[in-house]
């Protein structure tokens, strides 16, 4: 197993499934794709790489606790921000 690696921010990706033609036509090493894309433009990034990230599993029932886990994640995200940023505004007009 390879070390683990940070491959994006989860406030500015969505994740997307793959279809089984798109798949094969990425040669992804394993059956069941999915995707991590980013919610900004391609522009913002010098390596478009970066922009789409492919990750494949053995498995449709792997595939999917990833996607649960990734949206699950990034809905956690979002709320957490959510109450920063309120905190931190009731902070300052207080």
């Amino acid at each position: 197993m390879k070390d683990p690696q940070v491959i994006c921010n989860l406030l500015s990706f969505d994740g997307f499934y793959v279809t089984s033609e798109a798949t094969a036509t990425l040669k992804a090493p394993r059956p069941f794709a999915f995707a991590l894309k980013s919610t900004l433009p391609q522009v913002h990034y010098e390596d478009s790489a970066e922009y789409c990230h492919y990750l494949a599993t053995k498995t449709e029932s792997d595939r999917d606790y990833w996607m649960q886990a990734i949206i699950e994640a990034r809905v956690s995200l979002q709320n957490l921000k959510i109450r920063i940023t309120q905190d931190l505004l009731s902070s300052y007009h207080n």
